[in-house]
């Protein structure tokens, strides 16, 4: 019902798949063939780009509304900012390759947001990949925030769970990316 996307179509593939070897073959077959093409269709959904999407911060701003001097010498200032739409899970097979694209958008960059709307875990793995990240990136003067990460919230225990705490601040993570961009705004402006 409704629109279908692209995982529904997959998923509806392999049913009408398991319904014809059923017919063709027997009960056993079928449930075999459904098992492996599922899996098959994980292995490759968790294969793709954690990155969702990208922007500078001259690309997308906050909602807030600066006086008319401040805002000409923000607009300067907001190439500095990275925002990075993560989609998928965070986990280790997909924390190197975020690693290597938060550190090269991240290299001329003052500040780094990564969006975790739509992440649906994070393991241990992922857990000290961000950490990791944020002690490289603070070496060279880069502030990682994370939007959509509250420390009460079911990714911030996550982080807080696996002892992230030290690098992670609870302070560089905020409700939403129109918050993180607030602050790091008022940062460059400072």
């Amino acid at each position: 019902r409704g629109s279908a996307g692209r995982e529904t179509l997959w998923s509806l593939a392999v049913v009408v798949l398991v319904c014809v070897v059923t017919v063709v073959s027997n009960f056993v077959v079928a449930v075999l063939v459904g098992v492996l093409a599922s899996m098959a269709l994980f292995i490759a959904a968790m294969n793709r780009s954690l990155v969702r999407a990208s922007w500078t911060g001259l690309q997308r701003t906050s909602r807030r509304v600066y006086p008319l001097g401040r805002a000409h010498a923000l607009q300067a200032l907001r190439g500095s900012i990275r925002i990075l739409e993560l989609e998928g899970a965070l986990f280790f097979g997909t924390a190197e390759r975020l690693r290597g694209e938060v550190e090269r958008v991240g290299a001329d960059a003052r500040f780094v947001i990564l969006d975790f709307r739509r992440v649906g875990t994070v393991d241990a793995t992922g857990a000290v990949v961000l950490e990791q990240l944020s002690r490289r990136l603070a070496a060279r003067g880069v502030r990682l925030l994370l939007a959509h990460v509250k420390p009460v919230g079911r990714l911030g225990r996550v982080l807080s769970g696996h002892g992230t705490s030290s690098a992670l601040r609870h302070d560089d993570w905020f409700e939403d990316v129109d918050r993180a961009l607030e602050f790091a705004e008022r940062a460059l402006l400072a």
